[in-house]
């Protein structure tokens, strides 16, 4: 169900879903386990059911560079599967245990070419990664931390994502939700460290604005987070 009701399924014809699930199949990660390296082939196209998955640039001295954070819901290389140079410029981890639905590239490149639904479904996935990615990248040139954090949770909420179902809490499960598990990661993510990320988060919470609980934060008022971080 979880995979039917994906951005890149949900609406497509029922045959269509039907032949892009017979394609697929469920494989797991353990925490640390590498999915693919700089210069691997293009082989997979994969869809985060559970867990958290993290790319990363490495300059082969140990020092790795965070390109970006996917939490259930997102699509791992789906971009790369579509451009012409088939090899990854970047590597991917598992940051916990993690489950993916996953399709053979060339699988699903031959499908691609006589489906136009399913290229429409792609380009408007990939837009809205683009746009995604480029409110991140203003949020990095804020000054306050608070203002940051307040736009990275707007950010966050758009994909309407609730947390796993291991989860458990006194939070409600609603579109207003937001998985930041792990916060290392998370303040990473708009160039914070994670003492400044948590506190910019106390912050929000003490104005009412958040509820947060254990790495998960329930938005209560999002006008505030949109005035905060310059939003109208």
């Amino acid at each position: 169900k979880s995979v039917l009701g994906s951005p890149l399924l949900h609406g497509l014809s029922k045959d269509l879903q039907k032949d892009l699930l017979a394609m697929g199949t469920f494989r797991k990660w353990q925490r640390n386990e590498v999915l693919f390296i700089d210069g691997d082939p293009v082989d997979y196209v994969y869809y985060l059911i559970s867990g958290t998955i993290k790319e990363y640039y490495s300059d082969g001295f140990g020092d790795e560079f965070l390109r970006k954070i996917f939490n259930p819901g997102g699509y791992i290389s789906l971009h790369s599967v579509v451009r012409q140079q088939q090899f990854y410029t970047y590597s991917c981890m598992a940051v916990m245990l993690s489950d993916c639905f996953v399709i053979k590239a060339e699988n699903f490149i031959e499908i691609l070419k006589q489906e136009s639904e399913l290229s429409l479904k792609i380009a408007i996935i990939l837009s809205g990664e683009y746009e995604n990615s480029c409110r991140k990248k203003c949020l990095c040139k804020k000054v306050k931390a608070v203002s940051k954090v307040a736009g990275y949770l707007l950010s966050k909420q758009n994909n309407g994502m609730c947390p796993n179902s291991g989860y458990q809490s006194n939070l409600t499960c609603c579109n207003r939700q937001i998985d930041l598990r792990p916060l290392e990661l998370s303040a990473c993510d708009v160039c914070l460290v994670r003492e400044t990320f948590t506190r910019a988060l106390a912050a929000l919470q003490k104005q009412n604005i958040i509820r947060s609980w254990r790495g998960v934060v329930e938005i209560l008022d999002e006008d505030a987070l949109k005035e905060i971080c310059g939003i109208e």
